[in-house]
């Protein structure tokens, strides 16, 4: 999910569309700051290979 959203302003920059919107804004005591929320993925020795599927060099940890 990080990737995917990191590619995602990445190419919204690219193309000069600026930020994309954030999901929500979260107050840091301060100011009300734009967040992008993504969901934790626990990753246990169950499903690593799953959630490392599109990173080489973490499934290589995995041996």
């Amino acid at each position: 999910m990080l990737v995917a959203k990191t590619i995602e302003i990445i190419e919204s920059l690219q193309a000069g569309n600026g930020m994309p919107a954030a999901d929500v804004d979260v107050n840091n005591g301060k100011i009300d700051v734009p967040v992008y929320e993504l969901p934790p993925v626990v990753v246990t020795k169950g499903n690593a290979k799953a959630a490392f599927a599109n990173d080489p060099g973490r499934l290589a940890l995995l041996k």
